[in-house]
């Protein structure tokens, strides 16, 4: 499901207009992405958790060429699943 998909299901089903429901989940998106940038843990009870990672600088050597590598630090984002959410997906057949 996209982005125009979830908000005509979200619009339909609280019957608020698509374009009210499109401001809101834009403005949802951005705190969600605003907040980890400025290193704030984000968390959507009973949905998951968002935090920023950090994987630190890596050396390796290339093995075809013997080459030493460095890869720079890099920052990921962690998703963690909430427990009661995954556990509802153990019982619930996808299709």
């Amino acid at each position: 499901m996209n982005n125009t998909e979830l908000i005509k299901v979200v619009s339909k089903a609280t019957k608020v207009d698509v374009d009210t429901v499109r401001v809101v989940l834009n403005s949802i998106i951005e705190t969600i992405k605003n907040s980890l940038w400025k290193g704030i843990e984000v968390r959507v009870q009973n949905f998951a958790n968002f935090t920023i990672r950090t994987r630190p600088e890596k050396k390796w050597r290339n093995p075809k060429t013997g080459e030493d590598v460095s890869l720079p630090k890099f920052y990921y984002v962690k998703v963690n699943i909430s427990k009661l959410f995954r556990d509802k997906m153990k019982t619930k057949t996808v299709y």
